[in-house]
C-alpha cells in the first residue's frame, strides 16, 4: 500500500437483457465521478452480459520502493490504527435479502463512496510500519494475515470494535453466504484463544467482507505520537479513529485474541 493512483480502467457485469441502458449509465457515471475525486482517469475497461450487476474499477498505482507499505512488516508494540467502521458487507447481503431499512443503506454507501485517498496520505506523515485493507477476509482474516506474516499476535476488544448502526442485529437476522471457504473459515478463527470463541453473530461481524475497501495500519504506540494523530485526523474530518495493539506471542505467535478491557 501507499501508491498514488494513475489511472483506472472499468468492469462491468450487467444483465443487458433485464435492466435498462439508463442505469448501467448511472452505475458508469458513480464510477466515473469518484475517479475525478480521486484525481484520476477511466481509461476504458470491459464489460460482460451477467445475470447479477457487478461493478469494480481496476486501478494502476505508482510508488517508490522505499515508501512501498507491506502487509507483513508490523513491529512489537505497534497501534492499529481502523479507518472505517465495520458492516458493509453485511448490510449488502441483507439488502438482498429484503432485511434492511433504508437509513441503514444509506449509512453504508455513505461509507462506502468515501475515499481512502485522506487515510492514504496521513499514513505517509507517521511511522507507519504495516498496513493491509478489510475486504474479502474481513478484519479477523485480514488481521491473521498481518499477524502470520509478522510473527505477532493482536489484542482487541470486540467491544471496541467500530460497527455500522444497525449491523449487530442484522447479523443474527440475515444468512450469511461467505466468499472464503469453510476450510479457511476454520483455520482463522480456529488461531484465535481458546477463551475467546466467538458466537455465530460475532463471527460474521468479523469476517464481514466489506463492499469498499477498509484501510487499518500500524505506528509506533507512544502517547504523544497518538494524540498528535487523534488531533490531526480530527482537523481533517476522518471519521474513525480506533486503537488497539500487536504483541510478539513466542508460544502461539498467530493467535488472535479477542479480550475484554
Amino acid at each position: 500500500m501507499g501508491a498514488t493512483p494513475r489511472f483506472a480502467l472499468n468492469i462491468v457485469g450487467f444483465p443487458i437483457k433485464k435492466l435498462s441502458n439508463e442505469i448501467l449509465s448511472e452505475i458508469l457515471k458513480g464510477g466515473a465521478d469518484k475517479a475525478k475525486e480521486a484525481g484520476i482517469s477511466i481509461l476504458g475497461g470491459h464489460s460482460i452480459d451477467d445475470e447479477e450487476p457487478k461493478y469494480g474499477l481496476v486501478v494502476t498505482g505508482e510508488v517508490e520502493e522505499s515508501k512501498l507499505v507491506r502487509n507483513s512488516t508490523a513491529h512489537e508494540n505497534d497501534a492499529i490504527v481502523l479507518t472505517k467502521p465495520l458492516g458493509t458487507g453485511i448490510i449488502s447481503t441483507a439488502i438482498k435479502q429484503d432485511k434492511v431499512s433504508n437509513s441503514i443503506i444509506d449509512q453504508a454507501i455513505d461509507s462506502m463512496k468515501y475515499l481512502n485517498a485522506f487515510s492514504s496520505s496521513i499514513m505517509h506523515e507517521f511511522d507507519t510500519h504495516a498496513a493491509t485493507d478489510i475486504s474479502g477476509f474481513g478484519l479477523l482474516g485480514h488481521l491473521y494475515e498481518m499477524c502470520s506474516g509478522s510473527n505477532l499476535s493482536a489484542e482487541i476488544s470486540f467491544d471496541k470494535i467500530p460497527f455500522l448502526k444497525g449491523v449487530n442485529k442484522l447479523a443474527n437476522d440475515i444468512i450469511t453466504i461467505y466468499h472464503n471457504t469453510d476450510a479457511g473459515r476454520r483455520n482463522i478463527t480456529g488461531s484465535l484463544a481458546p477463551h475467546n470463541i466467538l458466537s455465530a453473530s460475532e463471527e460474521k461481524l468479523l469476517s464481514d467482507i466489506k463492499v469498499q475497501m477498509n484501510q487499518r495500519w500500524n505506528s509506533q504506540d507512544d502517547p504523544e505520537l497518538r494524540q498528535s494523530l487523534r488531533n490531526y485526523i480530527k482537523q481533517q474530518g476522518l471519521l474513525y479513529f480506533v486503537y488497539y495493539m500487536l504483541d510478539t506471542n513466542p508460544e502461539h505467535p498467530f493467535v488472535i485474541e479477542l479480550t475484554e478491557y
